[in-house]
């Protein structure tokens, strides 16, 4: 094979490779506001939230909601974020008390399930799989030394976490390899073209106009240009590269763990709530575009009534850089629901969730509360009827939580590609879609990103529900779940491709009724309206 295909191969591979919650930074200015439109009136399948504010709630005053983001760190000083952050006034601000007694000392405007003393924080942890091939390495071992009593041991799970495993390091490690190649081949041309030009930076109608001289300088040209029309830079080639080391370093790393270190405590008991610390803002990239989308759709009301403030974010970091434990995502939804938060945005899933009693727990505690939860359905391409993702809104005593919404993405597109293709579904199990591709959104240091994954479709949905909470008050969390998924744009007749990790099979068709609970898309608009009517008639019948 020559060379410059070997090159081509290996980077339709690359570009084949599943990123969850990524970036997409080179994508057109024309998508910024995309999921603010409106199907009917723009022609755009977003939430018509622009819409929304100009024709509903244009003489409606909004009261103040709390909504929790329970992600990692967040950069608590970006310009949009500044000043919708929620402020805890019982607490005086480092003077290393618990002023309000509520077991976390200076909890001033949210708190860290991460951290532990002296400031210090988990950033990267192991994923769930990984931590369970380490609990039963043991007993794995032995089964395949063929020792295996199955009248006590669930020999088949134990199987199927080493398998499990076993292939997610070895694809990782592959893919490192691979990334490490091309990032060679890639600074290699770059540098030939530079030569070639005889100029550090070059454009692409330059490369495009640039005669090769030799078989190097050709091969290095279609490169360059394979590469830039899809978009792929050296430094989008870098991150992934970085990305994949994470992934062998510590993800699938059985020897690490920070958490003892770190916090010093036990993630499977859960009888010491009040651990952590106050320190919000460390690796602050993921939780920073959430709460900036729920901000950005509420902040449109600044545009009809001059209002923008209703809204507030409070941080609960409990999400490192892997799998949450289920212990800190348990403690951060009680924090949220005793702090006064009326919606809690969860952008975080994993496959496996050993201690599920801890979060069932604080489910129907948040349900009991009238908390309304919004979760990501996850960026596998699978459907989450059949391997379920977690947390979920069924509990082990097969409780169904009516508190609780699951989202998958959606995107711009009014055809057969209106599902993303990396998004989560199911009948059962994923409630709705909503915008979740070319989400222009705040990044660290008062910088902005193109987003996308279900990590961004559940904040459009929380900031939908927020101006719900926010304009109808009276409503409780129910009321709003049924609302929201009652009011779904629906496309009755039309079928769309089904999300899948092998490519070859993407090419299914199904209607939207057979890929979540409402059949729809998210509509803020309509979700709206129908809030009014509902209001409207529960005053007539009082």
């Amino acid at each position: 094979m020559k060379m410059s295909y070997l090159c081509i191969w290996m980077l339709s591979l690359l570009l084949s490779l599943p990123l969850s919650g990524k970036d997409k930074g080179k994508d057109s200015a024309r998508y910024v506001t995309w999921y603010l439109k409106d199907a009917e009136k723009d022609r755009i399948p977003g939430t018509g939230m622009e819409r929304a504010f100009q024709e509903l709630l244009k003489r409606k005053k909004p009261s103040r909601v709390i909504v929790a983001v329970i992600d990692g760190g967040m950069d608590i000083r970006h310009r949009e974020l500044q000043d919708h952050l929620w402020k805890n006034d019982d607490e005086i601000p480092w003077n290393e008390i618990d002023d309000d007694h509520n077991g976390y000392i200076d909890d001033t405007c949210g708190w860290n399930f991460l951290g532990g003393p002296g400031g210090r924080s988990i950033d990267y942890e192991t994923v769930e799989v990984t931590r369970l091939y380490r609990q039963y390495k043991t007993k794995i071992d032995s089964m395949r030394n063929g020792y295996c009593d199955s009248l006590t041991e669930p020999c088949t799970f134990y199987m199927q976490i080493a398998d499990e495993y076993e292939k997610k390091l070895k694809e990782a490690k592959e893919t490192l390899s691979l990334v490490s190649f091309i990032e060679e081949m890639y600074s290699h041309a770059d540098s030939i073209i530079r030569l070639s030009l005889q100029k550090e930076n070059y454009s692409l109608q330059e490369v495009k106009k640039l005669k090769p001289v030799n078989k190097e300088a050709k091969t290095s040209k279609k490169l360059i240009l394979f590469l830039e029309k899809q978009g792929v830079s050296l430094q989008d080639i870098k991150e992934m590269k970085q990305q994949y080391e994470e992934k062998v370093k510590y993800h699938y790393n059985i020897n690490y763990s920070p958490r003892q270190e770190i916090i010093g405590d036990d993630p499977a008991v859960n009888s010491n709530r009040f651990y952590g610390n106050n320190h919000l803002s460390f690796r602050p990239y993921h939780a920073t575009a959430v709460a900036g989308i729920i901000v950005k759709i509420n902040t449109l009301a600044k545009t009809v009534n001059g209002i923008s403030d209703s809204i507030v974010i409070m941080p609960v970091v409990a999400i490192p850089d892997g799998d949450e434990y289920d212990k800190d995502v348990a403690n951060a939804i009680r924090y949220a629901t005793d702090n006064g938060a009326r919606i809690i945005n969860m952008s975080f899933g994993k496959g496996y969730s050993p201690y599920k009693a801890m979060v069932d727990s604080a489910l129907r505690y948040a349900e009991e509360k009238g908390v309304l939860l919004i979760h990501a359905a996850g960026n596998d391409a699978s459907n989450i009827d059949k391997k379920m993702s977690y947390p979920s809104f069924l509990t082990n005593d097969s409780h169904q939580c009516n508190n609780g919404i699951t989202v998958g993405a959606s995107t711009p597109f009014l055809n057969r590609h209106l599902i993303a293709d990396f998004s989560n579904y199911g009948k059962k199990n994923t409630d709705l879609f909503a915008p979740g591709t070319y989400i222009y959104a705040p990044y660290p240091a008062n910088t902005y990103r193109m987003m996308e994954g279900t990590s961004f479709s559940a904040p459009v949905v929380t900031g939908i529900a927020a101006a719900i909470f926010s304009y109808y008050p009276e409503l409780s969390a129910s009321e709003v779940k049924e609302i929201i998924i009652g009011s779904t744009r629906k496309f009755p007749r039309k079928r769309f491709f089904v999300p899948s990790p092998n490519e070859k099979k993407r090419k299914k068709k199904k209607c939207l009724s057979e890929l979540c609970v409402s059949g729809g898309i998210v509509d803020g608009y309509a979700a709206l309206r129908k809030a009014e009517e509902y209001m409207m008639k529960h005053k007539t019948a009082h």
